[in-house]
């Protein structure tokens, strides 16, 4: 696929923390979180049915969202700003939040999330992508509106799981998540570099993705 641009929609890193070990923290945690001009306007929820805490910090541009009512909690700190990977703070925030949340409990996984839009140089034929699956009579009566695809590749140290949908004739929306199986966190300089290294492999893997009969 030749792409003409690539545009970035919405990030976040996302911690499992150990359930085993999992000590919730108290919502003043959250308000001591980031002070000042940082902390200005920030606003805060706590749903205990759901067992889920948010932070939204329109000062910094920055969500941060605990959900403890899952087999694993988890911890998803997400960049409101639309920022590209190279210029953004997020993975900063979110060591800072992880430390200050969860000083006692330890995480077992974390991960990249990006929501992308390439728009390509050439129309993609998503009939044509649709029929590699289904028979055209699928659709008769019916006009389609988009096709997609989801695989995950496992790289052993790390597994991408990605979601491909083809949103229009020349524009693909990708959903994928880079998914790290351990409890180490990376120093932070190595964890802004991988944040930025996914984000741009992904457009290595979109070239090779090949439509049509």
């Amino acid at each position: 696929m030749a792409i003409v641009s690539k545009s970035l929609h919405h990030s976040n890193i996302a911690f499992l923390l150990d359930s085993t070990k999992y000590v919730e923290p108290e919502n003043a945690a959250f308000a001591q979180l980031f002070s000042g001009a940082m902390g200005k306007g920030a606003r805060f929820t706590d749903d205990p049915v759901l067992r889920a805490k948010v932070l939204t910090l329109p000062a910094l541009g920055l969500r941060i969202t605990l959900e403890a009512g899952g087999e694993r909690p988890r911890l998803r700190i997400d960049d409101e700003t639309q920022a590209e990977p190279d210029k953004s703070s997020l993975t900063g925030y979110a060591i800072h939040a992880l430390r200050n949340l969860f000083p006692q409990t330890p995480f077992v996984a974390y991960g990249f999330n990006y929501d992308i839009f390439f728009k390509t140089r050439d129309v993609v034929p998503i009939e044509d992508i649709f029929e590699e699956y289904f028979d055209e009579e699928a659709a008769s009566g019916a006009d389609l509106r988009d096709v997609g695809i989801q695989f995950t590749l496992d790289k052993k140290k790390s597994l991408e799981v990605w979601f491909v949908k083809v949103v229009s004739p020349m524009e693909v929306a990708v959903h994928l998540n880079n998914h790290f199986p351990t409890g180490h966190l990376p120093a932070a300089t190595e964890l802004q570099s991988a944040f930025i290294k996914c984000y741009d492999d992904s457009t290595a893997t979109m070239e090779k993705f090949r439509y049509g009969r």
